[in-house]
């Protein structure tokens, strides 16, 4: 098996992740194409695909508890984009393997699904970007729905944007903005909603970068730290900026 290095908060380097840097740390492929959701018994003969996500993701946890994880006294679940949403998903199933002493909580990264969380009750925090790259590029300005092609320099170079895309992008924004501020309400939430023309930012550089993605002169580690140990609230929203911008 290839190994893999971990960056961002799963980086084992002080220096890169000062709150969660000596934590055991497990990563959890993705594999079954709807966020650990799926549980069908029949095989898709046409492909030989099994959809049991949802089992892979209790034996997965069910595993962790038998080695050691039942005694834990902080524990987060975290992940972007899919991986994002999932951690929205399994928020409180999670949540009840653990004992009532446990502190335990939720990072969701570039997953935010507004109709899901209004139904979570474990503590979440929101890292998302109002420009989420992956979005533009897939869902507001799709190949089919830009034919021409006129919105393909722009999605892959900002500075290749007219006025008029820009101002489009921050129609995007305003709605996003609109919607996450409507559904994030409770103050045991947290929130770090950057400009960053970014998909996924807990698992890079962008995690502790020192300059472009802070927020209330916090990094996203930071912030994210302080609202997990209940140091201090977080809920914050980039106004600064109105365009995307590279971090």
């Amino acid at each position: 098996m290839p190994e893999l290095n971990f960056t961002g908060i799963l980086s084992n380097q002080q220096a890169q992740n000062p709150n969660f840097y000596n934590w055991n740390r497990v990563y959890m492929r993705y594999c079954d194409g709807s966020s650990f959701t799926s549980d069908v018994e029949k095989v898709d003969r046409d492909n030989n695909l099994y959809y049991r996500g949802a089992r892979v993701f209790n034996a997965i946890v069910e595993e962790l508890m038998s080695i050691g994880m039942k005694d834990a006294q902080n524990a987060l679940l975290s992940g972007c984009s899919a991986g994002g949403l999932a951690s929205i998903l399994h928020c409180d199933k999670f949540h009840a393997y653990f004992s009532p002493s446990t502190r335990v909580k939720c990072v969701s990264d570039a997953g935010f699904f507004p109709h899901v969380m209004p139904h979570i009750n474990t503590p979440i925090f929101i890292v998302n970007s109002a420009y989420d790259k992956w979005q533009i590029s897939n869902m507001f300005a799709t190949n089919e729905s830009d034919p021409n092609g006129k919105f393909t320099k722009c999605k892959k170079d900002l500075n290749e944007c007219s006025t008029t895309q820009l101002k489009r992008l921050q129609d995007f924004r305003s709605d996003f903005l609109g919607t996450v501020s409507s559904v994030i309400k409770s103050s045991a939430e947290g929130m770090f909603i950057n400009t960053c023309y970014a998909h996924c930012q807990i698992d890079k550089a962008t995690w502790f970068a020192k300059a472009t993605s802070k927020l209330d002169d916090k990094t996203i580690a930071e912030a994210v730290g302080d609202w997990f140990y209940d140091k201090n609230k977080f809920q914050k929203i980039d106004t600064e900026h109105v365009d995307p911008h590279y971090c």
